[in-house]
């Protein structure tokens, strides 16, 4: 299972004559930050003995299979960046090489070319962990870089070695007292979580289901500074507008299909990183109040709803913060639905002096989930992605609509456009049409 992304860049100093991009320069790029991290070029194998996991190095490691090039149709537009996007989102990676993967696709309009990235949810864990966006991504518009030679790998050891060198790395993990309380404790709520799930009826649930392996994705892009306004007009945060946004959405998208919205109840989890000397990573169950027509009410009772710490402006792992998001859900509470915030710097990044213009998060779904939602707030914009089974959710155009119009919503009731929903028809203001006075 991975996480993935899809970033829009100016084509800046990448561009060619032809209108092409230096995938060259780029993978040329790519190795020299490569040297600085080991994990990028192992791969993850299984230890028979419990199967433990262990990271190898790849003794045929080929950048070009990991850093790939791909062109759209001159000029080519955001439909077609989304349909490219499903498909290479719906492909998994191969396991016997390093869970990562770049595709650098040419031919935007405006000058653009497109990064879609995706990564084993297990690539980015622990101190030795890897982000290929936080590898490349710098906070300032400087291309220089140094090539650097081919690296060496190192030759595989013996399983029975594997294994020993594993269960000591597990060991010193676990050497704090505190440390094996806190594992024992999230092991044993997962577990409870676990069964919790497979025991809750699923039958009248919406957006429940078995998933298959094709995805379909689509986003949609917000003004930073415009939600946030709204957000401080309505005395509301950022985080509780979002959701009520997208509470709205499923309420309308959810009677498109037929069910009765007054009658619904859907929980989401909304995995966040809480903060705190090291992250937390917290999957708080939020009822999304669906049944409510007015939405003011909606966003009223949404103003609990935890929200996720402000991003630091050090490095870019999204991908990594995707996987200990769904790290966190996976181990909660039953749920129909994944709204997650994963973490990315504020302040512009650019790409061998190429500025990053648009960055949409894409959450892994989850066993039985049909939906999923990230949002992502970089570089001045509030992205929304939203990740969906291609079959039981082929209609996921209509859900991003959806949501425009409950942000819209919102936003008129913000400067004063939109009435109270009343819940009886005031008779003495009612005239028929054509009657006389």
């Amino acid at each position: 299972m991975h996480a993935g992304a899809v970033l829009v860049f100016d084509a800046g100093p990448l561009g060619l004559r032809n209108g092409g991009l230096d995938i060259e320069r780029v993978r040329a790029y790519t190795a020299a930050q490569l040297a600085a991290s080991p994990r990028a070029r192992q791969r993850r194998v299984a230890l028979a003995l419990g199967r433990l996991p262990a990271w190898l190095d790849d003794p045929f490691f080929e950048l070009a299979s990991h850093v790939r090039h791909l062109a759209l149709p001159r000029p080519g537009d955001e439909r077609q960046l989304k349909r490219l996007a499903s498909a290479l989102l719906s492909e998994p990676l191969d396991r016997d090489k390093p869970p990562w993967q770049l595709v650098f696709v040419e031919g935007l309009d405006d000058d653009r070319f497109a990064l879609i990235a995706k990564a084993d949810l297990a690539l980015g864990e622990g101190d030795e962990g890897f982000d290929p966006l936080a590898a490349l991504l710098r906070a300032t518009p400087n291309a220089a870089f140094v090539p650097m030679p081919r690296a060496d790998t190192q030759a595989t050891p013996g399983r029975v070695a594997l294994l020993r060198a594993e269960l000591a790395r597990r060991a010193r993990e676990l050497a704090r007292i505190e440390a094996a309380s806190d594992a024992l404790g999230s092991g044993l709520r997962a577990a409870l979580n676990a069964l919790e799930r497979a025991i809750t009826p699923r039958a009248d649930a919406p957006l429940l289901g078995p998933t298959g392996p094709h995805r379909r994705v689509e986003w949609l892009a917000l003004d930073e500074s415009d939600v946030r306004s709204i957000a401080d007009r309505l005395q509301s945060s950022a985080h509780a507008l979002l959701l009520a946004s997208v509470a709205g959405a499923l309420r309308a998208f959810l009677a498109r299909r037929g069910l009765e919205a007054d009658e619904l109840e859907l929980r989401a989890l909304t995995p966040i990183d809480a903060g705190g000397e090291s992250s937390v990573f917290e999957a708080p169950l939020v009822a999304l109040p669906l049944a409510q027509p007015d939405p003011s009410a909606r966003l009223a009772a949404l103003a609990a709803a935890p929200e996720p710490r402000a991003p630091d402006d050090e490095g870019f792992a999204l991908l990594a913060s995707l996987g200990a998001l769904h790290g966190a859900a996976a181990a909660a509470r039953p749920a129909s639905l994944c709204v997650m915030t994963p973490s990315a710097p504020p302040s512009p990044r650019f790409l061998l002096g190429c500025a990053l213009r648009e960055c949409v998060a894409f959450a892994p779904l989850l066993p039985g989930h049909t939906l999923g939602v990230a949002i992502t707030r970089c570089a001045g914009r509030t992205q929304l992605g939203f990740a969906a089974d291609a079959a039981l959710v082929a209609d996921l155009p209509l859900l991003a609509d959806a949501v425009a119009a409950s942000f819209d919503e919102l936003r008129r009731l913000a400067s004063g456009e939109v009435h109270q929903v009343r819940t009886a028809a005031d008779h003495k203001a009612v005239r028929n049409s054509g009657a006389e006075p």
